[in-house]
């Protein structure tokens, strides 16, 4: 799975808007840009469960809730 989520977590990490405060709340942890890219990894992988799992499209105004 990691090589699957490996490069879409990386654009999603330096363009996708609604990633943006995720990766700011980690980088003021002290967190290192490994272990960032890897919870945009998780956090992807989780949507595209839920999507999967719901049957639902994804809404971007819950991506903060999870």
């Amino acid at each position: 799975m990691r090589k699957v989520f490996y490069m879409p977590a990386l654009s999603a990490k330096n363009i996708c808007k609604c990633y943006k405060p995720f990766v700011q709340r980690l980088q003021e942890k002290g967190k290192p840009p490994k272990v960032i890219l890897i919870a945009v990894m998780r956090k992807l992988f989780r949507i595209v469960f839920a999507v999967l799992k719901k049957e639902k499209p994804f809404d971007q105004t819950l991506l903060n809730q999870m």
